[in-house]
């Protein structure tokens, strides 16, 4: 069973065969946030935990523009 990373970079070149710039804009998007946790400063290579971590956050951050958004009218 491939990783986390190796299923987002396999999703990520699928996407862009099929020209789905949502999508691919999207893993763009993941891709970059797991790299960048990687490179701070005191950072490694993450396994699956590490990604799925960086996933909620990235969730998280989402959910409370939408919410600050939509108090802002």
């Amino acid at each position: 069973m491939p990783s986390l990373k190796e299923r987002i970079d396999a999703d990520l070149k699928d996407s862009m065969r099929s020209k789905d710039e949502l999508g691919t804009s999207v893993l763009r998007m993941l891709k970059s946030a797991v790299k960048y946790k990687e490179v701070e400063p005191g950072g490694h290579a993450l396994e699956d935990p590490g990604v799925l971590a960086v996933v909620q956050t990235l969730i998280k951050q989402r959910r409370e523009s939408v919410e600050q958004f939509r108090a802002g009218g």
